[in-house]
């Protein structure tokens, strides 16, 4: 099992890791708390988050990974499991 695919494991146990939770948040106000989120985490050197974006109608996760797709997001993770509701942030 590769490191990446360890961290995601863990995360899917209910390791505690650092989560932003959109729930209750309009998906205009989403775009710069993902990426402030994910920026912050990454200067403050942890590992992996994830992000949470319910599975609604599919709009706040067209969001989360819209900021994932930026060039300066896209750098700085190695690895990007979405799954139904949430996805997990594993960083270089």
């Amino acid at each position: 099992m590769e490191k990446s695919e360890a961290h995601i494991f863990a995360a899917e146990l209910g390791l505690k890791i650092p989560q932003l939770d959109l729930h209750e948040k309009y998906p205009e106000e989403a775009e710069a708390e993902v990426k402030g989120f994910i920026l912050e985490n990454y200067n403050f050197d942890k590992e992996m988050i994830r992000i949470i974006y319910g599975v609604g109608t599919g709009k706040m996760k067209e969001v989360v990974l819209g900021v994932l797709e930026q060039v300066e997001i896209k750098n700085i993770f190695d690895t990007l499991e979405v799954k139904s509701g949430s996805c997990v942030i594993v960083f270089k």
